[in-house]
């Protein structure tokens, strides 16, 4: 077997491993609630349990809430995209820019960016210190 053949299906191992361990460390750093800069929007991610699945997502944009799914995937441009559904249908496309454990920026176009961040319930936290 040509050595080249060789190398280059350890190069799209390599970088399957890459996209995959990518993926679980996105998959587990959207979960939860996030809270757009701009106030009225909310956005609660559960678990994704695979690349080729979806999962559910809760909006609530000014005390109106609208159940959804979504996943995340690495496009042919090498980027990382957030897909949303409503009712089963595509919705919107976002191209993840950052996704931190406490900020994520997401871009449905160049003039369409929304940033979320985590958003700490002081109330729950004293809460739970206080029945310590």
């Amino acid at each position: 077997m040509d050595i080249t053949i060789l190398e280059d299906e350890f190069k799209n191992l390599m970088k399957n491993q890459t996209i995959i361990e990518q993926y679980k460390e996105y998959a587990n750093c959207i979960v939860g609630t996030w809270h757009n800069e701009r106030p009225g929007e909310v956005l609660t991610f559960y678990l994704l349990e695979n690349i080729a699945q979806e999962a559910e997502l809760i909006v609530v944009n000014n005390d109106v809430e609208t159940k959804a799914t979504y996943n995340i995937f690495m496009d042919v441009d090498e980027r990382w995209y957030l897909q949303t559904y409503v009712q089963g249908q595509k919705h919107t496309k976002y191209c993840i820019l950052v996704l931190s454990p406490n900020v994520m920026a997401l871009a449905a176009d160049e003039n369409n960016l929304n940033i979320y961040m985590r958003k700490v319930d002081y109330f729950f936290v004293y809460d739970v210190i206080d029945k310590l």
